[in-house]
């Protein structure tokens, strides 16, 4: 996959762009480490005792495999 970027100003103006930006993208690729900015500011990671490898994972993209799992599940 190549890589797609932009830089945008908060006015929305366009600073800098790299790669085909108007062309269709699924949303849910990039949306990751905006879901868990919910989880960090919830105090989530304070009050479960978690660390910075289960942020990591909360903001990847994956489809659970067993290695995501253990990280996740304590025994």
């Amino acid at each position: 996959m190549k890589g797609i970027a932009a830089v945008v100003k908060p006015d929305g103006s366009m600073v800098a762009s790299w790669g085909d930006i108007d062309g269709p993208r699924a949303a849910a690729l990039g949306q990751q480490a905006i879901q868990a900015m919910a989880f960090v500011e919830s105090g989530a990671v304070e009050r479960f005792g978690l660390d910075d490898s289960h942020v990591a994972l909360a903001c990847a993209s994956h489809n659970g495999e067993p290695r995501h799992v253990r990280r996740c599940v304590r025994g």
